[in-house]
């Protein structure tokens, strides 16, 4: 058997009113979740909800175990089992002993029931596995914590809640005693006469693996030159690909077998193959759905959306209703499909929970994913005999006299040119700067990707352009190395034109085309560029060209450091220290500027942590950090309780990662005096309150440590 990846999943909170769109929360930030399994055990009644193959069912179980380890009574089981054979006849005899055990005691304990959809699937009727439930736990429900889980587009929400609510009512919270009652009232905790809100069941949505967790994943699934691995996975903008563990799984796979990761077409082909499947073994014996089929479906689902503007589908429920933006039916769309095979791919993990009754393509909140299907369902009609006219005539359009591509269309004919020769000509002829970023610009053939940057770059010449907020993730696609000779040979023609040459050396930092080496060194130091420029050239020069160049460009920045724009002093401390700008360097420059990033510059906050991560010498550590100390000032080992300056908090952070780093190379009974001196020195005022626990940690780790400080 395998072993079990623990990866303290975390959860979002899914309301009866109309939740955050899960896509939403990811691109604000929020994708981490506001819910660990500390907060879900503590609650009485929990159903936990996700698209399948997010790992579910390896969380439950693995949360049964750590709770009997820990000596708490925990049973997992199927709630198909529970609904045939009642909560006694789904547990072993060992846990129907021990079952027996805690209904003679007066402890909690916790029933964790695995897939509601499995359930359903089987035919056993929710109501019904409630109802036997409900009777297993008689007489002790104010000491029971029930979790179940499902997949999201089985489970009705508003009726199956009312059913939870129903056949596993919560107690009534416990009576306050008078006197902590009256202290409550006293503190203004609580008014006189209010009473305590009552607990309702809680539902939730599992939130993604972030990166952290994929990292835990990788290396427990054994992934090689893990670092390389996940390297390739942010050069390539693929960490969509790793949100939820089947995803993972499978990238690991393809690394492990290919020693690299696909373009971006190859990955959406593998992956919407993986997602077609039924993760499910139990429910593989009984599903009828071939995954040819389901792909075709897929295509279909896409291509509706796409050309009826529509994001989501309908998840089948009976007491909602939609008042707008209302989702694509999938029985429009597939007629000819009985109920039970919409439903079956419906339950697949291409599709991702979107807002309350709606769900989306998984990995398609930019409509990328959509847009790919489309692509692949005209293809399949060009092979049929639809006629090029025909496919024209829906991509493109006349529009005062422009010849443009149709808006909604221009994800599909970015995806399309990559196998249609004829869309490849009228989308580079209509619009050039789509194929940039659109699609898979490294997937196109490298003649067509070379005359899209002739094209680009001639109307930025032009000065009637204006040059679109590009973004690095994308625009990396685009810059392959076969296209070094290119951009050096346009550089010839277009270097005294700011955007276009702007836009070259973009290309050759995101690219590394070593053939732009020489150019770089050339922008670098010449003070009549623009900023951007000499920004973008010292980073090509510090991706391409050798270890001397490297050394001159370090001793030019030290140099000239008063007159260079400040993200190009950052770049050439984050990407060539330790190795070319010391710690002395990095000192002598944290004298002329203030350390915060408030000028675009180097920000110790952020760029700090990662500059001593660099660092691989306790010599060095010591030195860095009385340099530290000595260049923000103030007392060591005096109470300030005013809240800590910008400046304080930037080079807190870097101390602190010092101190830690310091610390944990140091020899276990040695508490070095400097790191002592930062801990003092930041007090209880490093983030806003929040003291420095990581430093204090190291320190406390042995007795002889904790005598000296």
């Amino acid at each position: 058997m395998l072993p079990v990846v623990t990866l303290n999943r975390r959860f979002v909170e899914w309301g009866q009113k109309e939740p955050p769109d899960p896509e939403f929360r990811r691109a604000m930030g929020f994708g981490d979740g506001g819910l660990g399994w500390e907060e879900l055990l503590s609650k009485r009644r929990v159903v936990i909800l996700a698209e399948a193959g997010s790992g579910k069912s390896t969380e439950m179980k693995e949360q049964a175990h750590l709770l009997q380890r820990g000596g708490r009574p925990a049973f997992y089981a199927s709630l198909e089992d529970i609904g045939t054979d009642g909560l006694e006849g789904a547990l072993s005899a060992t846990d129907r002993r021990r079952l027996t055990e805690w209904r003679n005691s007066a402890d909690e304990a916790w029933l964790l029931f695995d897939s509601v959809d499995e359930a359903k699937a089987a035919g056993v009727r929710l109501e019904k596995a409630l109802r036997r439930l409900a009777a297993g736990i008689l007489g002790a429900e104010h000491r029971v914590h029930v979790i179940l889980s499902g997949r999201i587009t089985d489970w009705e929400f508003r009726s199956d809640f009312e059913l939870l609510k129903e056949w596993l009512p919560l107690p009534q919270s416990d009576p306050i005693a008078p006197e902590e009652e009256l202290l409550q009232i006293i503190r203004q905790e609580k008014k006189r006469d209010q009473q305590p809100p009552q607990e309702e069941p809680l539902i939730v949505l599992m939130a993604p693996l972030d990166r952290n967790r994929v990292r835990e994943f990788a290396e427990a699934k054994g992934a090689p030159k893990l670092e390389k691995f996940l390297e390739q996975i942010e050069a390539a903008d693929l960490w969509h690909f790793a949100r939820r563990p089947l995803d993972l799984d499978w990238l690991v796979k393809f690394w492990q077998s290919e020693g690299r990761l696909g373009s971006l077409a190859e990955m959406i082909a593998r992956g919407i193959a993986e997602w077609l499947k039924e993760t499910n073994p139990n429910r593989q014996k009984t599903d009828s759905l071939d995954e040819t089929k389901a792909l075709r479906g897929a295509e279909r689902i896409a291509a509706a959306m796409v050309f009826g503007r529509r994001a989501t589908v309908t998840i089948p429920d009976r007491d909602i209703v939609f008042s707008s933006d209302r989702p694509l039916d999938l029985a429009e769309v597939l007629p000819d499909w009985s109920a039970d095979e919409r439903q079956l791919l419906l339950t697949r993990p291409i599709f991702d929970p979107a807002t309350l009754g709606r769900a989306r393509f998984h990995n398609d909140n930019e409509g990328v994913v959509r847009s790919y299907l489309t692509a692949r369902w005209l293809l399949r009609l060009r092979d049929a005999n639809l006629t090029t006219g025909v496919v024209f005539d829906l991509l493109f359009a006349n529009s005062y006299g422009l010849e443009v591509i149709r808006p909604s269309l221009e994800e599909t004919a970015a995806w399309l040119t990559l196998w249609d020769q004829d869309v490849a000509r009228d989308v580079v002829r209509r619009s050039p700067g789509l194929l940039l970023t659109a699609g898979d610009p490294a997937s196109l053939p490298p003649e067509v990707r070379k005359n899209v940057l002739v094209c680009i770059v001639r109307e930025l010449a032009t000065g009637n352009h204006e040059a679109p907020m590009w973004e690095n993730h994308k625009l990396r696609r685009f810059a392959q190395p076969d296209l070094g000779i290119a951009v050096a040979d346009l550089w010839k023609q277009y270097k005294d034109q700011q955007e276009a040459a702007e836009l070259l050396l973009r290309l050759a930092w995101l690219g590394a085309l070593k053939e732009c080496g020489g150019i770089a060194q050339e922008v670098a130091i010449d003070s009549s560029r623009s900023p951007l420029a000499r920004i973008f050239a010292g980073r090509v020069l510090v991706r391409t060209c050798d270890e001397q160049t490297k050394q001159s460009y370090a001793r030019y920045v030290l140099t000239e450091l008063p007159t260079l724009p400040p993200a190009m002093v950052r770049d050439s401390v984050s990407d060539i220290f330790p190795t070319f700008v010391g710690v002395a360097d990095l000192l002598a420059i944290l004298e002329t500027i203030d350390g915060t990033g408030g000028d675009g510059g180097l920000d110790l906050k952020w760029d700090g942590p990662k500059l001593v991560g660099k660092i691989h010498d306790v010599s060095q550590l010591d030195q860095l950090l009385r340099g530290l100390l000595n260049l923000l000032g103030g007392e060591i080992g005096t109470r300030d309780y005013n809240e800590p300056t910008t400046r304080e908090e930037a080079y807190f952070a870097v101390i602190e990662s010092a101190a830690v780093r310091l610390l944990k190379m140091s020899p276990p009974e040695e508490a070095p005096e400097v790191a002592i001196d930062a801990t003092l020195r930041m007090g209880s005022r490093h983030r806003r309150g929040r003291d420095s626990s990581n430093v204090r940690a190291e320190l406390h780790r042995t007795l002889s440590r904790r005598r000296t400080a």
